[in-house]
């Protein structure tokens, strides 16, 4: 008979011995009021005349210096639990005892999270940032080792796998366990990012569910069972045998999953020849590196207006767009072919944004950059206003869109209006121009929230978005207010060092004349 106990609350000896009726095995956590109970209770069935051996689960690697007492019992105790419930059945209870501790010898756990837990009808036991997570916590609500701001999954597994000490060839088992209230999605991604990160020979089988939980704590803990010393074939058999507990997902996985990853994002740029430009050439690229360098930086601003309407993914498409888009900056032929390299950009947009956001720039990149002259130098303000236009019309056709929809079309249509009216007083001044477009991007995006949407998810919100920004036009707002404060801080530039020259020139003759 196999026996094991576990509860968030703390058992007495005397309710655990009245469970100890046969030849028994106790496995417990390196809890110190686990420790004490459950040996009192063997003891006590031990003065009965009952067999019992015990087995202290301590596969805790979080502190390099344990106490006396060892590490704590984490979820590695459920493997031993599968284990030797399946072994129990023809296998005496010493050998029992002496395969387990084999096992635990080789087992090593570490947990991370981003809350703490609460007792029913009880606040958290502690709170974090929402900037922060911690490293090394157990599983009764304690805090960890440490906190660190939050990492992305595949440097927070990293951080967690270079601390379990198995070597490279070892054949080991994954266990990710969900501390309470991880998604199934984020399960998934903690799954992936392990099995791209543990650099072992083979792993043999990877264990996923809510197998030890700290009630809707949302974290998981990490356990690799490394199967050198132990009965391999056994093991394998014990941890497949079928269980009815809907928690218990047990496969084994894919080798191409295992082999790391190449973290690159790809281009589908028609070269890869870094371009050497001229000067509009160069203040172009820097421009445009601003652009997207900016509009990288504020993905959880887009994210929040996203989610105030919309799905809150935004920020997101933006932000991976703009890192693809910077990674490839320098292969654009800005100077001597501005229309292919906007087609180019386009695709970027389309390949890194997906959804409907991202295929609508491109569309509007595509189509507009025709009405665009070959080379940068030779576009006047009406190619940049044909240009807008006629993406704005792709927008529409493509998106069916209509202005007043509360669309990103409605900041665009204002913007339009302030090209035409600039082109119809034949004003020429780049810097002019440019003040005109960013007050009326400004104006299309305030006037915007006042609409309700008859498109996109924000129209499921009947009316709710009313007063609300327009997370598409604030979008249109943002790059438009900053190509044109560039524009508007080169010519600013520009004429201070005219200026200072006439004024240099001024004074020279002066004293020539003198």
């Amino acid at each position: 008979f196999f026996f094991f106990f576990f509860f968030f609350k703390q058992k007495t000896a005397y309710e655990i011995s009245a469970c100890l009726v046969g030849s028994e095995m106790c496995i417990r956590d390196s809890y110190t009021g686990d420790r004490i109970n459950f040996e009192l209770a063997a003891n006590i069935a031990r003065s009965k005349g009952i067999k019992v051996e015990t087995i202290l689960v301590a596969d805790d690697i979080s502190f390099e210096e344990t106490t006396e007492l060892g590490g704590r019992g984490l979820a590695g105790t459920v493997l031993l639990y599968k284990i030797l419930g399946y072994a129990a059945n023809d296998m005496p209870l010493k050998d029992l005892k002496e395969l387990g501790e084999r096992i635990l010898k080789r087992t090593y756990t570490i947990g991370a999270s981003l809350t703490g837990c609460s007792l029913p009808g009880n606040p958290p036991m502690y709170t974090l940032p929402d900037d922060e997570m911690e490293i090394g916590l157990g599983i009764h609500g304690e805090k960890g080792l440490k906190r660190l701001k939050v990492l992305k999954c595949d440097e927070l597994i990293a951080e967690l796998v270079k601390k379990m000490p198995v070597n490279d060839k070892a054949e080991v088992v994954v266990l990710v366990n969900n501390l309470g209230s991880c998604t199934e999605l984020e399960m998934m991604i903690i799954v992936r990012a392990v099995l791209r990160r543990v650099k072992s020979a083979s792993v043999l089988r990877v264990i996923t569910g809510r197998v030890m939980t700290s009630l809707e704590m949302h974290g998981f803990s990490l356990t690799l069972l490394d199967l050198e010393e132990c009965p391999k074939e056994l093991v394998l058999k014990a941890l497949d045998d079928p269980i009815t507990c809907s928690n218990w997902s047990i496969n084994i996985p894919n080798p191409d999953i295992t082999t790391p990853l190449k973290q690159e994002l790809s281009s589908v740029l028609s070269t890869k020849i870094q371009q050497k430009l001229g000067e509009h050439g160069n203040s172009f690229k820097k421009m445009l590196h601003k652009l997207f360098s900016t509009l990288k930086s504020k993905e959880a601003y887009y994210n929040q207006l996203d989610a105030e309407v919309g799905d809150g993914d935004l920020g997101i498409g933006v932000s991976k767009t703009s890192e693809l888009i910077l990674k490839n900056l320098d292969y654009f032929p800005w100077e001597e072919n501005v229309v292919d390299s906007f087609g180019e950009l386009g695709q970027l947009m389309a390949q890194g944004f997906g959804g409907t956001t991202g295929p609508l720039y491109a569309f509007f990149l595509l189509e507009g950059s025709k009405k665009l002259a070959k080379k940068l130098q030779d576009n006047t303000i009406k190619n940049w206003r044909e240009a807008f236009e006629a993406g704005m019309k792709a927008i529409q056709e493509i998106g069916k869109a209509k202005i007043g929809d509360r669309t990103m079309l409605d900041a665009m249509h204002f913007i339009l209006q302030a090209f035409k009216s600039q082109i119809s007083a034949n004003d020429q001044d780049k810097t002019s121009v440019a003040k005109a477009l960013m007050e009326a991007a400004s104006k299309g995006a305030s006037e915007a929230s006042k609409l309700k949407a008859k498109r996109g998810r924000s129209s499921y919100l009947q009316g709710k978005e009313v007063g609300k920004k327009e997370p598409g036009c604030e979008l249109v707002k943002d790059w438009v207010e900053l190509i044109a404060g560039e524009v508007t801080n080169l010519h600013c530039t520009i004429y201070c060092l005219f200026a200072y020259e006439v004024r240099f020139e001024w004074m020279l003759s002066l004293i020539h004349i003198s």
